[in-house]
């Protein structure tokens, strides 16, 4: 997927990690005190923070191989750029 970050009040690309925005993905259950939150609780070891590759350069975000026997898998992605802050949220589909 392709994907594009910009200031809504100047339309500044913020893309790109180079312009200071810091991504975070999270996968996780979000159940409070989760000893493993990167990993979705009853999930395959396929579908991590770690298995989603953002690569902000490109702008692309590409979904590992396989998501088990899930019929899908919710990402939210996190970023932030100074005081500027957003999220948005993937949702994978098993096929």
């Amino acid at each position: 997927m392709r994907f594009r970050i910009q200031s809504r009040a100047s339309r500044r690309e913020l893309t790109s990690s180079a312009t200071g925005t810091r991504y975070t993905l999270f996968v996780g259950s979000g159940v409070p005190n989760d000893p493993l939150p990167s990993v979705v609780t009853g999930g395959p070891d396929t579908v991590t923070a770690r298995t989603f590759l953002l690569d902000d350069e490109r702008g692309t975000v590409t979904a590992p191989d396989s998501i088990g026997r899930m019929n899908y898998a919710r990402v939210i992605v996190f970023f932030r750029n100074g005081p500027l802050v957003g999220c948005w949220g993937l949702v994978v589909i098993h096929k």
